[in-house]
């Protein structure tokens, strides 16, 4: 299953959400949340395999609170090209809510 998901938000920016449904990050290992999490890449940078990260983890709880409408996400606020408008946004939560390992 591929926990990936490429998006370009509307700034431009191409990023990448990593879905980790165990709370294990593959690109730190030390990372373990023990809950489900998602991390986000920038991907004109290859500083990984899935790009540079953004500083940004979440649990899925918090990605999933109630955010109608939606109206994005600042990943990073120091910095400005790190943010994903509410229908980028929208389209990662509804990419994560397909997983049938999740609670409804």
């Amino acid at each position: 299953m591929n926990f990936r998901i490429d998006v370009l938000a509307e700034n431009g920016v191409p990023f990448r959400a990593v879905f980790f449904p165990f709370g294990e990050s593959e690109n730190y290992p030390s990372v373990n949340t023990g809950q489900p999490m998602v991390e986000f890449y920038d991907k004109r940078y290859q500083h990984t395999s899935d790009g540079q990260f953004t500083g940004a983890r979440y649990n899925l709880s918090d990605l999933f609170e109630d955010r109608k409408p939606f109206s994005g996400l600042i990943l990073d606020g120091s910095v400005e090209s790190w943010r994903i408008d509410g229908d980028t946004f929208e389209t990662v939560v509804r990419w994560l809510k397909s997983f049938e390992v999740l609670p409804g």
